[in-house]
C-alpha cells in the first residue's frame, strides 16, 4: 500500500486528481489510506472494499489488534482513522479461516463425537493424514459468517457467494454506492441523488484557475515598485481584488496570465467564432483558461 499512496500523491502534485479525472481502484486495502487530502479536488475515485469497517467483529479484532501490538511495544503509527480502518483484508482472511476451521472441528468432536487424532507426516512421504478428507469436506459443506462476509464454497471448493462493496470518494468520506456478488456476477449501483447547496463551488474547490487579464486602468495593472516581483504579485487593480476575494470564499488557487493582443473578445460573424478572452475561455487555444477578467 506504500506503492498506492506515494501514487495519489503524485497525482495530486502533477495536478491529475482533478473533476476532470476518474480512477478504478481494485487493491481492496485502499480503504486503509488516509483518502482525505484528495475528497475536496472533485476526482472520482471508485473503489472496492471487502470489510466492513463499522462491523462489530471487525472492530473488535482490530482494537486486540492494536492493543497486542502497543503492548508489544511494536512501534505503531500514529492513527489517523479508528483501528479497523486499518485492517487489511488479509489479516480478515487469515481470522476467516481460523474461525472456519475451528467451528469444523468443533462440529465433528463435539456435536459428531467424532474422536480425531493428529498424525506426524513427513514431507518426503506420500502417506496423507486419514482425517484431512474428512475435515476439508465438512468445511465445504459450512456457511459462516465471518469478517469477510459470507464464507461459502462450491462444489469445487473455490470459495462463493460474497460481496464486494463500490466505494466512491465524496466530500463526506468514502460512501458506498453498490455492490457486486461473486456468485450471480451481477453489480447493483444504487448512488444515492447528489445533493449540494454549493452551487457547483465543490468543483472548483482546491482547483488552480488561470485566468487571463487585459492591462487596463483600473481594472489590471502592473504593480509600480522598484522590487522585482513575479507571479500573481505583479498585478493589480479592481479585477485582481475580486478574484483574489473570490479564491478566499470558495477555496480556489489561481495564476494572471496576460492576454497579448489586449483584445477582450468580439464575436466574427462571418467565421462564427469569438477572439480574444472569450475565445481563450471558450476553446482554450493557447492557455486552457477558466476565467478572463477586464474592462467592458
Amino acid at each position: 500500500m506504500d506503492v498506492m499512496e506515494e501514487v495519489l500523491k503524485q497525482l495530486q502534485q502533477v495536478g491529475m486528481m482533478t473533476d476532470i479525472y476518474s480512477y478504478i481502484i481494485t487493491n481492496l486495502d485502499v480503504q486503509t489510506l488516509d483518502l482525505s487530502p484528495y475528497q475536496y479536488a472533485g476526482t472520482n475515485i471508485t473503489l472496492g472494499r471487502i470489510i466492513d469497517p463499522e462491523d462489530t467483529e471487525v472492530m473488535q479484532l482490530a482494537e486486540s489488534i492494536y492493543k497486542f501490538r502497543k503492548s508489544r511495544e511494536v512501534n505503531t503509527e500514529d492513527e489517523v482513522l479508528f483501528p479497523s480502518w486499518k485492517m487489511r483484508y488479509e489479516t480478515a482472511l487469515i481470522a476467516d479461516a481460523v474461525q472456519l476451521f475451528y467451528e469444523t472441528l468443533y462440529d465433528l468432536t463435539i456435536d459428531k463425537k467424532k474422536s480425531i487424532t493428529a498424525t506426524p507426516l513427513s514431507c518426503h512421504e506420500d502417506s496423507s493424514w486419514n482425517e484431512g478428507y474428512t475435515i476439508t469436506n465438512s468445511m465445504k459443506t459450512k456457511s459462516v459468517k465471518g469478517l469477510t462476509g459470507l464464507i461459502r464454497f462450491d462444489t469445487e471448493g473455490f470459495r462463493s457467494d460474497f460481496n464486494i462493496d463500490i466505494m466512491e470518494l465524496s466530500l463526506g468520506g468514502l460512501i458506498t454506492v453498490g455492490q457486486w456478488n461473486s456468485l450471480r456476477r451481477s453489480l447493483n449501483i444504487y448512488r444515492p441523488e447528489k445533493t449540494s447547496t454549493r452551487s457547483g463551488v465543490e468543483n472548483i474547490f482546491n482547483r488552480t484557475l488561470t485566468v487571463i487579464i487585459t492591462i487596463s486602468q483600473p481594472y489590471g495593472m502592473l504593480t509600480e515598485t522598484t522590487t522585482q516581483l513575479v507571479g500573481n504579485d505583479r498585478f493589480e487593480g479592481f479585477c485582481i481584488d475580486v478574484i483574489r476575494e473570490l479564491s478566499h470564499i470558495l477555496g480556489f488557487n489561481y495564476t494572471f496570465v496576460i492576454q497579448e493582443d489586449g483584445v477582450n473578445g468580439v464575436f466574427n460573424l462571418t467565421t462564427g467564432l469569438w477572439n480574444g478572452m472569450i475565445r481563450e475561455v471558450m476553446e482554450g487555444v493557447r492557455l486552457s483558461a477558466s476565467l478572463a477578467k477586464g474592462s467592458v
